[in-house]
C-alpha cells in the first residue's frame, strides 16, 4: 500500500507545528531549530505520513522579524530536503506584512502556507477576550 493510499494526497496528513527555539538573549537558536527538525524527520514520523509547519502560530512568532521568519524557513527547507511536506506559517500583525512573509516563505522553498485570520492571533494573545467572544456567540 502506498502512502497516498494510506494517507490521501501529499498534503492530506497530520502536520507537527515546530516552535522556534530561542537563546537566552531571545535570538533564534538555529542549531536547536535544526535539531528539532531532525527529530521530526525520523522514520517513525515520516513513515506515519507526517508533515512539518515552521513558524506556526505560537507565542514567539509575533516577536520574530521578517528576516528571522524567512531564515527559519530556509533552515527548514535545508533540513527537510523534500523528505516530508513543509508548510510555513505566514502570520503578521498586518495584511501587507502577512503577504510579504508569504512571498518570502514561497521564495525560500516552502511547499505550502499556514495562515490564521488576523483577529484570531490577537485574541490568542488576550485570553480575557476569548471568554467575551464565546459569551457573545460570535464563534
Amino acid at each position: 500500500m502506498t502512502k497516498n493510499e494510506r494517507f490521501g494526497t501529499k498534503f492530506d496528513r497530520l502536520f507537527v507545528a515546530i516552535v522556534t527555539p530561542l537563546k537566552e538573549n531571545y535570538e533564534v537558536d538555529e542549531a536547536a531549530l535544526r535539531k528539532l527538525l531532525q527529530y521530526f524527520l525520523q522514520p517513525k514520523f515520516r513513515d506515519a505520513g507526517g508533515g512539518i509547519i515552521v513558524n506556526p502560530e505560537a507565542g514567539e512568532i509575533f516577536y520574530l522579524t521578517r528576516e528571522e521568519k524567512r531564515r527559519n524557513v530556509e533552515i527548514a527547507v535545508d533540513e527537510v530536503k523534500g523528505k516530508m511536506p513543509l508548510f510555513a506559517g505566514v502570520i503578521d500583525n498586518t495584511t501587507a506584512g502577512t503577504v510579504q512573509v508569504a512571498v518570502d516563505a514561497k521564495n525560500a522553498g516552502a511547499e505550502g502556507l499556514f495562515a490564521i485570520p488576523r483577529w484570531a492571533h490577537w485574541i490568542l494573545r488576550h485570553p480575557g477576550m476569548r471568554i467575551s467572544i464565546l459569551k457573545s456567540g460570535l464563534t
